[in-house]
């Protein structure tokens, strides 16, 4: 190690020439960082480390400091360990083996009385339907599905929700007074995403195209979303699906 003159300032922001500061070789990196890192600082961050090294060093790199501070082992056991088991994938065999259906609220911008749009989505294919409903009560849902779905592509084999189990069983009590064929229900986590991930993220495209179709209409008075829907629902089934390789 040898030492540099390096300017400093005093209290009154003068510069004050004379502050020696000890230049760090390559060889001494690892003893200067333990040490200021380890010993004397607690084992704190490497952004803090470093300014404490070049409080005192001249010559020693960011990111020694930061590959350091990243494999001390101490820091690492530091950290919060994550418990959550990993989420596994949902495959599907094939069209209809599993459909999902869900909510999107639409209460800040009613169209006339309807305030919901109810999405149905088949897990292989990402076929996408939607239709407006006035409110998200199961005898409505069941119709739409009655009269929207099964009269073109039948019962799915699986039907899942993340929407009450008490729910989802008064929409199949409803399905299965008018429409014949067994479904089985699988309901996901009231407001846990994650397990129905496919359908929140075809929510997301959805409230996308609407806010598309927003901007393009935003000199007109009248925003008739309900119009907007067949349209949507097009856009979304022509789209290339990146698993398939097709829409």
């Amino acid at each position: 190690m040898s030492y540099v003159c390096q300017p400093s300032k005093n209290d009154n922001d003068k510069t004050v020439f004379g502050h020696h500061c000890i230049v760090a070789t390559a060889e001494k990196f690892y003893d200067i960082l333990e040490r200021v890192h380890s010993t004397e600082n607690g084992h704190v961050g490497y952004k803090k480390t470093l300014a404490e090294v070049q409080r005192m060093y001249e010559g020693l790199p960011r990111e020694a400091a930061q590959y350091f501070c990243s494999t001390c082992h101490i820091c690492q056991l530091k950290q919060p360990q994550n418990c959550t088991a990993p989420l596994k994938p949902i495959i599907s065999s094939g069209f209809l083996t599993r459909c999902q259906i869900d909510l999107i609220d639409m209460r800040h911008m009613p169209d006339d009385s309807y305030c919901y749009i109810a999405h149905y989505m088949d897990h292989w294919s990402k076929f996408h339907v939607l239709w407006p409903l006035i409110n998200k009560s199961a005898i409505e849902v069941a119709s739409g599905l009655v009269h929207k779905v099964f009269p073109y592509f039948g019962l799915p084999k699986i039907l899942q929700s993340d929407n009450g189990r008490e729910f989802v069983n008064e929409v199949i009590r409803e399905i299965l007074k008018s429409w014949p064929g067994e479904v089985t229900i699988i309901n996901g986590r009231p407001r846990h995403s994650q397990s129905q991930g496919l359908i929140e993220k075809g929510n997301h495209l959805v409230e996308m195209q609407l806010q598309a179709f927003k901007c393009e209409h935003k000199d007109s008075n009248c925003v008739s979303w309900t119009d907007w829907l067949p349209c949507i629902q097009y856009n979304l089934n022509v789209q290339v699906c990146r698993t398939l390789k097709q829409s």
